[in-house]
């Protein structure tokens, strides 16, 4: 259990449970259930959230088996946090189609391009938009805000939309941000955006979002961390991490990639 207290809302209590593992069919599956978030107005939020999942929910049969384990849950809201093979038509609507709940999207590099490829893909991109219908977007409910945001994006431009969802949300609410990269990590970095890694540091974002933001979803793959600053050549990598908390600013992020990669094999039960 932890406690959120929030300079301008300091009695919003959140508790976490933090961690349910599925495990099936030739997999082992690892995503985030946070529960029972306590909102200003003291309503629990339920919440599921994965990422990158590509690597090993691969086929129709083990992609509706992770799906009837979330709707066992029975939880508010669901959101993925991108390399989930969203810019597929066919797969997108079988999670927005099948989850029972409200199911929102963030981008991961392999959605919006080629896979395997540093350059950005228009038709990649374009897919993913015509299955979701935006890259990033400010959910503003009653007493708690959602900032889904595309973290491929530039400096320039990720900062003008975290500048923008500010400027609209209630700040005294509690305030959620769900990307694909871990944005407050600096471990890989790459000159261009759009490409594997992200293009900007920490620092270099609106420092507002210590202010205003308090707590910070990711769902990029784990094998990218715990290396070498801004390389990957003898890339040392920890195959055993599935998830993964800090505290940056004041704000708990929290790492929930999944599926191999890197180098690392995807168990087997």
């Amino acid at each position: 259990n932890y406690i959120c207290k929030k300079q301008t809302a300091p009695y919003i209590l959140a508790y976490l449970l933090l961690l349910f593992i599925l495990a099936f069919s030739e997999t082992i599956v690892a995503s985030e259930l946070i529960n029972n978030i306590k909102t200003k107005k003291n309503d629990p939020v339920r919440i599921i959230t994965f990422g990158h999942s590509y690597p090993i929910l691969d086929t129709e049969e083990k992609r509706n088996e992770f799906i009837k384990h979330i709707n066992d849950q029975k939880v508010d809201y669901v959101v993925i946090l991108g390399d989930s093979d969203i810019e597929s038509e066919q797969i997108s609507k079988q999670y927005f189609n099948n989850i029972n709940t409200i199911v929102y999207s963030v981008p991961g590099n392999h959605d919006v391009q080629k896979h395997y490829s540093n350059t950005p893909s228009p038709e990649f991109k374009k897919r993913y938009l015509n299955n979701v219908g935006y890259l990033d977007k400010v959910v503003i409910k009653s007493d708690f805000n959602f900032i889904l945001l595309n973290s491929s994006e530039s400096q320039y431009y990720i900062n003008s939309f975290l500048n923008k969802a500010f400027k609209e949300i209630n700040t005294n609410n509690l305030t959620m941000l769900f990307s694909h990269h871990r944005i407050w990590d600096d471990n890989f970095l790459r000159d261009e955006s759009y490409e594997i890694y992200k293009s900007y540091l920490y620092e270099q974002l609106d420092p507002s979002l210590a202010r205003n933001v308090d707590y910070i979803f990711s769902g990029n793959n784990p094998a990218h961390y715990f290396g070498r600053n801004n390389t990957s050549e003898n890339n040392i990598i920890n195959s055993n991490i599935v998830y993964w908390s800090d505290i940056v600013d004041g704000i708990r992020c929290y790492s929930l990639g999944m599926g191999g990669g890197g180098g690392v094999k995807v168990p087997e039960r």
